[in-house]
């Protein structure tokens, strides 16, 4: 395969390297010994951050001579985490009540009953306890949430 040439504005160039970090970020954030895909992935991230230091961008790219690597700077890498954080806080609320309504529509409902039920019952059901844990966890939070044993 032959090597390809794009030209990149700044804007444009700081876009892709936020979306490549925020891509690595996701692959290999809580792994341990990095797959060889995760290392190309890696490479590649530092691919553009070389290339974005060398055209302009070094007030928020910095190399260290001791790792020989390219770092994005602090604020700027919390700037590029802001839509995974956002994602992580959606997606715990809505596996928690999807779990928590799921459990208690197990525990309202006989077995032979939810396999009697058509979709659209079943999703009334599942909707309603849903809904019932959306309003407390907006309310509340966590703060009412309690193992009990």
């Amino acid at each position: 395969m032959s090597d390809m040439t794009t030209a990149f504005s700044k804007e444009e160039l700081e876009l892709l390297i936020k979306h490549v970090f925020i891509a690595t970020w996701v692959m290999n954030a809580h792994k341990g010994e990095p797959t060889e895909q995760e290392k190309r992935n890696e490479a590649l991230e530092q691919k553009m951050l070389a290339l974005a230091y060398e055209n302009g961008c070094k007030e928020w790219i910095q190399y260290d001579e001791a790792e020989k690597e390219y770092l994005i700077s602090g604020e700027k890498a919390d700037e590029f985490l802001l839509p995974i954080d956002e994602f992580t806080q959606e997606t715990f609320w809505e596996e928690l009540i999807t779990l928590l309504a799921e459990r208690d529509f197990q525990e309202n409902h006989e077995e032979k009953e939810i396999e009697g039920m058509d979709p659209e019952t079943r999703y009334s059901c599942l909707e309603s306890e849903e809904e019932k844990y959306g309003q407390e966890f907006e309310e509340n939070g966590v703060d009412n949430l309690r193992i009990v044993r």
